[in-house]
């Protein structure tokens, strides 16, 4: 005759304690690693501006100003009141723009030139006519205006330059003048402008500064990894679109 055995049975906890076997470890690993993950979640909540800032902070490079120099109005914001302003405390002697690849307005005529648009307010902000010199070159992006620069200051071994630039883009022109002018670098100083409705201590605080931080990174992460594009610039013609629909 088969015996049939009864099934184990689970002892009940003594005083009304939970127990402590098994199936009671998970819950309280989760708790220990929720505990943990707040945790962590708090200090970079607190720690968040040092650590925004550092990240911004790779982004921006820059230089003690040469007495005397040659300014080149690159970019940034308020450029031009920056450049007057170095113009007439003397830290400058005379302002150089390069000549940009025309606009296809620029081209009909509808609009100045960015060189001469730049020329009238260098001197709507007081820097004489005679102070300002255009490069020409009709340059397409920041490596064609790096070797126009280069080109300028083999002309001129004992000039130095003070570029005005944006803050947040100061590292990656930084690297393309490392890149094309090589030994005379050392002969080019970065001023970084800052925006003026962010910088490295509160861009995370504005849209502008959020897009002008995500920008300036994936700009700085392409020209590191892909260098300069060889892609050449295509210019739209009407008449060439015209009989491609034909």
């Amino acid at each position: 005759m088969r015996v049939m055995n009864d099934p184990p049975t689970t002892a009940a906890p003594r005083n009304g304690q939970p127990s402590t076997g098994p199936a009671a470890r998970p819950p309280r690993r989760l708790r220990r690693r929720l505990l943990m993950l707040a945790s962590v979640l708090l200090g970079l909540f607190l720690l968040r501006a040092p650590l925004l800032r550092g990240l911004a902070d790779l982004l921006v490079t820059e230089d003690p100003a040469p007495h005397a120099a040659h300014l080149v109005l690159f970019d940034g914001d308020d450029r031009h009141h920056h450049a007057a302003e170095l113009y007439r405390t003397g830290a400058v002697c005379q302002i150089l723009l390069l000549e940009r690849v025309p606009e296809r307005l620029e081209t009909f005529g509808i609009l100045l030139p960015a060189a001469e648009v730049d020329r009238r307010k260098l001197q709507a902000c007081g820097v004489p006519n005679h102070a300002i010199q255009v490069l020409p070159g009709e340059t397409d992006d920041d490596w064609d205006r790096a070797r126009l620069l280069q080109a300028w200051l083999h002309d001129h071994p004992d000039a130095r330059l003070l570029l005005l630039c944006k803050r947040f883009g100061s590292r990656r022109l930084r690297y393309i003048l490392g890149g094309v002018h090589g030994g005379e670098e050392a002969r080019v100083h970065l001023r970084a402008l800052p925006d003026r409705d962010h910088d490295e201590t509160n861009w995370w605080q504005h849209k502008d500064g959020l897009l002008d931080f995500f920008n300036s990174f994936m700009g700085l992460a392409h020209t590191r990894l892909a260098g300069e594009s060889p892609a050449p610039r295509a210019d739209w013609d009407p008449d060439t679109y015209e009989r491609s629909l034909r």
